[in-house]
């Protein structure tokens, strides 16, 4: 009797606690989505601060240019000969 009770307390306790997870919004979370609420346009203004930085267009010529001036690194970085 004893095991069956505790299987229904650990029945009812883990699924209270899969409820409360489910609902749960950490501040970070709960600041973040506050504030592209009242900043509408951050979505956009990431996308084109993304564009500026990465999302280029290479130049294959430029590329191999880099490739061939390329020196290999010794093994110790500090070694002079």
């Amino acid at each position: 009797m004893a095991a069956s009770a505790l299987n229904s307390w650990l029945t009812v306790n883990l699924i209270e606690t899969r409820h409360m997870a489910g609902h749960y919004e950490s501040e970070i979370t709960q600041f973040l989505n506050q504030y592209k609420r009242e900043h509408a346009d951050t979505e956009q203004r990431q996308r084109e601060g993304r564009a500026r930085l990465w999302d280029k267009n290479l130049d294959p010529e430029q590329l191999e240019y880099f490739r061939a001036g390329r020196v290999n690194q010794q093994p110790y970085v500090y070694q002079t000969d």
